[in-house]
Parts: C-alpha cells; structure tokens; sequence
C-alpha cells in the first residue's frame, strides 16, 4: 500500500501543480463594473466607484464583453459618442445610468454612432443631439435602447444602410420634439419597439420600411406634424423579393392619437397584422384613421396584399368630413384578401365611416362592406366608452369603462386547424404572435379553453407555433393574446381592472445583506443593486449551470418576481416553496416560507410591480430553490409560475460538469485578490462569496468550510 501512494502521490503532484500554474497564467474571467462621473473623475484612475473615470468617450473604449459602464449624474458633452466595442452572446456591454442618477448626453452631431457593433444595452440616460442629427445612428446587431429619454434631433434611433442588421430592442423609453422621424428603420431582421411614449414629431413617429419580424407593441403615441400619420408601414425597396419571413408586421396593443391627417399609413404593407389597437383622430383637419396606398416607390413584387385589421377601436371624433378607413382605389392590386373583422367604429357624425376609393359605407353598411366580405361581426356607431379618451389624460384614459360594448367582444385571431395534443399547433395563420425573437419573452397566448401557454417558437411558412406547455386542442379553437373573463376585448386593454391578466416579466436572485445592497437585510429600492446579474432562473426543461446558482455565503436570502398587472398585494400564503437536491422536485419538501413580501409598484421590468420575497441568513443554503407563484387572487396570475435558483457556497464555476466545492476553489480565491482600496470585486466576481466587494481570507474559510465532494454537492439537476 505505501508504494502504491509513493507511485500515484507525484503523479498527483504533478497535475495540481499544472492547473495551479494555469489558474496563474488565465485567472478567472469575469465582467467588471465601471464607472465615470463627470464632475469627480479621473481618466488616470481605474474606473472604480470609489476612483471613477471623467470622460465618457475614453469609459467607452475601455469596455470588454461583460461589462458595465455605470454613468453618475452630469452632462456628457462632445460632437457626438462613438462606440468601437462590442458584446457576445450572453456577455453584452451596458452602459447605464448609475442607480437613479440623471444622466444627460449632449452632443451636436449623433448622441451614440457605432457600425458593425453587437450585444449593446444602453438605460436610463437622457441623450439630446442638435439639429438634423441622431440620438442612435445604431448599425448594429443585438442592440437594446431601454429606459432613456431621447429628444431634440431628427431622429431618436436610426438603422437604415444596405448591411442588413437585426435584432433592435427599444422599450420604456420617452422620445419627442423630432424634426423628423424619431424611429427610422430599414432593411432590417427582428425589431421590437415597445411600451414607448412618442409624442411632437415633426413627420411620422415610425417608418419601418423593409424590416422582416417587426413587432411594435403596447406604444402611446401622439401629436404628429405631418399628414402621413402616426405609423407609416411599407414594403421598402431594400427589402428581400421573396419568402413570407420578408414581410408582415405585428402591430398590437397601442393607443396612437392624432396623427395629423391619418393615424397609421399602410404603404405597400403586406402581411401586416393590425390588432388590439386604439387608433383615434380627433384633429379638426383630420381625414381619417387608417390610410392605405401604394407606394410609388416600391418595387415589391405585391401591394397590400394579406393585411389584418381585427379587434381595434377606431374612435374618429375630429372633422365631420373624416373617416376611419380610407382605401385608395388606384392600386394595381385588388384589395379582397385584406381582413378586416371584430373592430369598433365610431363617429359622432353622420357621414361615412370606410371607404374605398369613390365607393363609401355609412353606419349600417360597415358590417359586410367591399361586397360582404369585410367587418362581418364588427360593431359600428357605438361609443366604446373609454375613461376618458384625451391626450392630457394619458394612456390610461383610454381604458374602457365596465359596461362598454367593446368588451368580450373580439375575435379570434386565428384558429386551430385539427385537433391534437402536444406543443406544436397548427393554426389558420402564425403570423399574429411572436417568439420574443432571442430579445424577450414570447407571447402569452390562449388556445380553446387551455390555460394561457407561451409561444416559444413559429414557422410562418407552416403556419405553426410552438408553446412551452403540452396542451389538447379541438379543430377550430380560438387562439388570441391572454385574455380575461368571456372572451378577447376590442382596443389595446383588457377590461378587468383595465389592464390584462397578470403576467411574470421577470426572476431574480439577489445578495441581500450585502455590501450591493449596504448591508441592509430589509426589502428596499437598494436591493435592485444587489441582484445577481449573471444568474438566471432554472425552468421547466432545462438543464443546470452555474448561471443558475450562486456561491453567497448567506445562501439564498433574496429573490424579487416582477409582476406585470398585479392584481392585488401578496403574502406568503400567494408563494410555494420548496427546497431540495435531487432529480425529483415533484417529491421535494416544503422550505422554509419567506419572512417577507413586499412590493415596489412599477419597479420591475417594464413598469412592472417588483415583489422581494426575504429569508433569513443561511436558511436556504447548499440546495436548490423551487418558488412557485400561484394564480391566486392577490398575483392575478391564471396559471402558476415556477423556477429555480440553487446555492453552493464556494462554488467558483470551475468545471461545467459537477458544482463540487474543493481545493479547486481555494486555489481560484488565492488567484482572484480583491480589495476596497485598489480593486472592489465586482457584483458578479466569482470569488466574493460574502459579496463584501474584496476577495481574501474570509472567502477562502468558506471554501474550506463548505468543501463537498460528488455525493454531496448541488446536482445539476433537469427540471422535467
């Protein structure tokens, strides 16, 4: 036996030594936080919070993927900011505002220029660029616009070359007082502009010409200076010639008003889908609501051809001689394979309320008009009854009252063609939902008499989509957007409390009690400082990395669910918990319940409400997490809503095969210093387990104190 170790022992020896060696040469990679300020900075400092840099332009050209670049509060000034950098899958760049500091960029060309860039998230900053300059001349890919202000300039975001870029994420943000239009895209993949306010535009507030997989969702828009109107959708003439995928557009659940002559211009638009909008006119010089046209410009090969238009109001209070729909008859195209059904008009005037071409259609003849073919169920001259449908109201005033006529009143958007059982469904037409597109969330949707499912994927040449839940379907069922109460309501909003049924837009882990949140074990606005930003919930069918648990020395003592139209304030008794570490958390037990829940209205995602749940220090420790939200009265939800976070305290994410806390660990500690002084750890330094920002002694006990081995340390385990 003492030869046997006397032989293997150098061997062993050996291959320690070799991976220490390697530990040395690499260091543990890691994202960093930056930060300049300036008033109080230096460009020879390093960029810490305690030392910040001054200019932005030199913060910008420090940055590698993974970063972030926190602003503090100032006036940024130059002729305009250019970025040379750019992010990777999973390690985007963001620059942001610092906590809740004002944040203003100043320039007299362009606010940000980049070409070629990817993987950029830009929040919470206020960006003016003078004269006919841009506030994003944004060539790029993966690119997310969130949270800022963008005003005075000619445009707010522009992405309109001959590359061909995709994936454009602008959401939350306040954009106005544009010379021309502030939201300019073209020859582009995969744009996503919501829950935007965009108001004074000098010309149309979006011209999305070209763009395939383009979804523009739940916006308020108001007030344009030119007759096109508030959207203005076309063909484009950089725009592929072929394949269903290079047309259409999603078009849903916005409230535009007042759009100078018209509210949304149709130019050469094909496959577009018009639905759950509200659409109002109440200009004195106004001519109608929607326009359609040929373009004289386009060269695509159709002309609105296979357009939507359901389950919108059109409320056209402005001048008599107006209309809601206005059909151009000198198209070289025919326009019977538009679909128009399941909308609301109504005009406080005698007159007409479609038309096409010289050919109108007054009150009693809106239902069947263009020879019985369109706007067979809809509902004409019948006052949706909104709150109180003006601009000085805000968005808000265009809820619809409980006893309107507009609700469970829509349609289906499509339906289910035969019946089956699974996640793959065949419907009359997939164009009407989204997947999320790799930016977001996919849709909620409803099928039949299913709780709601979320779309994951959908084929538009097949016309299938794919949800997350397996499901049983009949022929013919409807599927719509989540709805309440009967059926789907006419407008941009659901009636029940006016706003649609609760919805998780958002799950995090957080280090509460640490030095990210100043060491305050209470729920508070602080606690958004110490969410884990590398760590994401484990869900149904996935399987466990080391993004999905964290090594906190406290274990897991904080968790925050955003909540979108939460229904009322919930306790404990609306969460499930339990804790394991096995591969069958159907038998896991019950875990200790929160010691508490609060909530931050409109502090989570998108205007969301943020719920904190908190327990105590080391109660969930060296397992996994499973929170389940129940559909319960106070979270509105319909159905539950389940995740995991798991806890290995030590764990460095050394090896992407096992989550064993060992010797490894310790030498990763020795490798990675970090001190308040020099170089504060970083939120996500993987090597903080105490998250007091240095990296020492104490983080090495942990290690040492919670070693394990295969058959003791957190399993990677797959959620069935």
């Amino acid at each position: 036996m003492q030869a046997r170790i006397q032989q293997i022992a150098p061997l062993h020896l050996v291959t320690v030594v070799l991976a220490f060696l390697i530990l040395i040469a690499t260091g543990p990679a890691g994202a960093t936080e930056y930060h300049v300020d300036p008033v109080g900075g230096n460009d020879s400092d390093p960029g810490t919070l305690g030392q910040p840099w001054l200019t932005l332009q030199y913060s910008l050209d420090q940055l590698t993927p993974g970063d972030t670049l926190n602003l503090h509060a100032g006036t940024y000034s130059s002729f305009q900011f250019e970025v040379s950098v750019s992010g990777t899958p999973g390690n985007w760049i963001t620059i942001r505002n610092y906590q809740d500091d004002v944040v203003n960029i100043s320039t007299t060309g362009n606010g940000f220029h980049f070409s070629g860039r990817q993987y950029l998230i830009f929040d919470g900053l206020i960006v003016d660029a003078s004269g006919s300059n841009n506030c994003f001349k944004a060539y790029g890919n993966y690119i997310i616009i969130r949270n800022c202000t963008l005003r005075n300039a000619g445009l707010a975001v522009k992405c309109n070359v001959s590359t061909r870029y995709n994936h454009h994420l602008i959401e939350n943000c306040t954009i106005y007082d544009f010379s021309s239009i502030p939201l300019f895209h073209d020859n582009m993949d995969s744009v996503i502009i919501r829950g935007n306010t965009i108001y004074d535009s000098g010309s149309v507030l979006m011209d999305p010409g070209g763009v395939s997989n383009l979804v523009i969702d739940g916006n308020f828009a108001y007030n344009t200076g030119k007759w096109l109107g508030e959207l203005k959708i076309r063909w484009g003439n950089n725009e592929p010639q072929s394949g269903d995928n290079c047309r259409g557009a999603i078009v849903r659940r916005n409230v535009f008003v007042n759009g100078g002559r018209y509210v949304v211009l149709l130019s050469s638009a094909n496959g577009a889908a018009l639905y759950h909008n509200t659409l109002c006119n109440d200009a004195a010089s106004a001519d109608g609501i929607i326009f359609m046209q040929q373009d004289a410009t386009d060269s695509g090969p159709d002309n609105n051809n296979d357009n939507t238009i359901r389950n919108n109001i059109f409320y056209h209070s402005g001048a008599s001689a107006g209309m809601c729909v206005f059909m151009q008859s000198s198209m070289s195209e025919d326009y019977g394979d538009q679909d128009f059904d399941y909308n609301l008009y109504y005009r406080p005037f005698d007159g007409p309320y479609v038309a096409y071409g010289s050919t109108s259609y007054n009150q009693s003849q809106v239902n069947g008009w263009y020879g019985g073919a369109y706007d067979v169920h809809s509902i004409a001259g019948v006052d949706p009854q909104m709150v109180n449908p003006t601009i000085a109201a805000g968005r808000d005033g265009y809820h619809l009252q409980p006893f309107s006529s507009a609700i469970d009143a829509g349609g289906p958007l499509t339906t289910t063609v035969g019946a089956g059982s699974g996640t793959v469904i065949a419907v009359g037409n997939a164009k009407y939902f989204c997947d999320g597109l790799d930016l977001v969330d996919g849709d909620l949707i409803r099928i039949g008499s299913n709780p709601p499912v979320r779309v994951t994927g959908r084929d538009i040449n097949a016309n299938t989509i794919t949800v997350d839940t397996s499901i049983t379907w009949s022929s013919g069922d409807w599927v719509n957007l989540d709805y309440n109460a009967a059926g789907p309501d006419i407008g941009a909003f659901e009636a029940a409390g006016g706003a649609p049924n609760a919805a998780v837009e958002g799950r995090y882990v957080f280090y509460n009690n640490s030095a990210f949140d100043g060491d305050d074990p209470l729920a508070n606005a602080a606690d958004d400082g110490a969410i884990a930003p590398d760590k994401t919930p484990l869900m149904t069918g996935q399987t466990a990395t080391f993004a999905n648990y964290t090594s906190y020395g406290r274990g897991i003592n904080g968790v925050m669910v955003d909540i979108a139209n939460l229904a009322g304030t919930p306790s404990p008794s609306d969460f499930e918990v339990k804790v394991g570490n096995d591969w069958t958390p159907g038998s896991w037990p019950a875990g200790p319940a929160p010691i508490s829940v609060t909530v931050r209205a409109g502090a989570g995602v998108g205007g969301s409400d943020r719920v904190t749940l908190i327990w105590a220090d080391k109660a969930i420790a060296n397992q996994w997490l499973q929170v389940t939200v129940l559909a319960a009265a106070n979270t509105g939800l319909s159905a539950p809503d389940v995740f995991y976070f798991g806890n290995a305290i030590g764990e460095t994410g050394n090896s992407a095969f096992d989550a064993e806390v060992s010797a490894w660990d310790v030498i990763n500690v020795r490798n990675n210093p970090h001190t308040l002084g020099v170089n504060p750890a970083a939120i996500d330094d993987n090597c903080d387990f105490n998250r007091d920002r240095k990296v020492g002694p104490t983080d090495e006990i942990l290690v040492r104190n919670n070693g394990t081995s295969m058959f003791t340390a957190l399993q990677l385990i797959t959620v069935p």
